[in-house]
């Protein structure tokens, strides 16, 4: 799920009055890409459209929509920003910016929370004319949920939304023409199912550490460890945190693509999961904490067992991007991090012209452990 949906399904449940801010369309050099999102009560924000005064007049603005409509029932709103005249800011472009208020009536918000966890891809096409007689349409390859309607409208704006799946495209604003010389502006943007997973295992200081910067990415995160205690207190909102008596078999759940990081407190249980990734033999990475003499011991314990002489040498240790050499969990969280986004835009680059594996998922063993 969206860490966006996800804000916003929990504001609802707190009965919070909300308004959920989207770039709709840009023009020369801006902050966001065209589908940025911010949410916005009366007493926090969760998301960004770029920082900076876009951002502060944003939040400003959407929190005096809340105050006009306490029960959050106004219409869409859009507002331009000239980026350099109004905001003060360097890149100069032109940003267009909605104001959607959101609340438990609108049935498209657990219409598309539905479509995700089945892991269907959507277009979330949104009318942005104030006048318009509705607001959204969710499109999956097969059907139109939301708001559709049976008219040439909605059937015209599902058919782009449907060329849009087919060819995998990124959000963009188009004037939809119908009959009698109509226009009508509508954003599309593609809600895929996420292709990051994360397992985590441990909760030692590397691995907490690690979770909470994978907090910040468009990532989906599994924390597994066998210490229930460990694993207490506040997650980020895309983690999910998993007792389990027995971690290593938890490797069996990942899906065919997955990404491995193995740095838990115990060497035995580092070999017990990478003996399961190598036996899978379908994994995308497999990273293992420590140093390069644990890399040789463990490749000499596989070689007993049977494996290839090359096979450990799919394994990455020591992790983390080069020329970060600081051994604190937050540095070693940060250089991981850093690593795992390169070879996940990499495989991204490459799904370009070759379809990826389905479900894309990194299991993070983590707790102390040396590099």
């Amino acid at each position: 799920m969206t860490s966006w949906l996800h804000s916003v399904q929990d504001r609802i449940r707190r009965g919070e009055p909300c308004v959920l801010v989207t770039v709709a369309s840009t023009r020369g050099s801006t902050p966001r890409e065209i589908g940025a999102k911010m949410l916005v009560t009366e007493q926090s924000s969760a998301g960004s459209i770029g920082g900076g005064q876009l951002e502060y007049q944003c939040i400003e603005l959407a929190r005096q929509q809340i105050r006009e409509d306490r029960d959050s029932r106004s219409k869409l709103r859009s507002r331009t920003f000239p980026l350099g005249a109004d905001c003060g800011q360097c890149c100069g472009g032109v940003a267009e910016i909605l104001f959607e208020p959101v609340s438990d009536a609108q049935a498209w918000i657990g219409q598309l929370a539905t479509l995700l966890r089945a892991e269907r891809a959507t277009v979330m096409a949104t009318l942005t004319h104030p006048n318009a007689s509705f607001t959204k349409l969710l499109i999956t390859e097969d059907d139109c949920a939301g708001e559709a309607r049976a008219d040439e409208l909605s059937a015209k704006i599902a058919r782009i939304g449907k060329r849009l799946l087919e060819r995998n495209g990124p959000a963009e604003k188009t004037i939809v023409n119908i009959a009698g010389n109509l226009k009508v502006p509508v954003l599309f943007e593609p809600v895929r199912p996420c292709d990051f997973h994360i397992m985590v295992f441990g909760a030692g200081h590397v691995g907490r550490a690690t979770v909470h910067v994978l907090g910040e990415l468009p990532c989906r995160v599994t924390w597994i460890d066998s210490r229930a205690e460990l694993l207490q207190g506040a997650v980020p909102d895309n983690v999910e945190a998993v007792v389990s008596r027995q971690p290593d078999a938890e490797v069996d759940t990942a899906p065919p693509g997955s990404y491995f990081l193995v740095m838990t407190h115990s060497h035995p249980l580092d070999r017990e999961i990478c003996h399961r990734v190598l036996k899978r033999g379908d994994f995308a990475y497999c990273g293992l904490i420590g140093s390069q003499s644990k890399k040789r011991r463990f490749a000499k314990c596989f070689r007993a067992l049977g494996f290839p002489e090359d096979a450990f040498q799919a394994i990455t240790c020591p992790i983390g991007v080069p020329g970060i050499s600081g051994k604190k969990p937050g540095e070693i969280a940060v250089a991981v991090a850093a690593e795992l986004l390169q070879v996940h835009e990499q495989a991204m680059l490459e799904s370009a012209t070759v379809k990826p594996a389905r479900g894309n998922t990194l299991l993070i063993s983590g707790v102390t452990g040396g590099r």
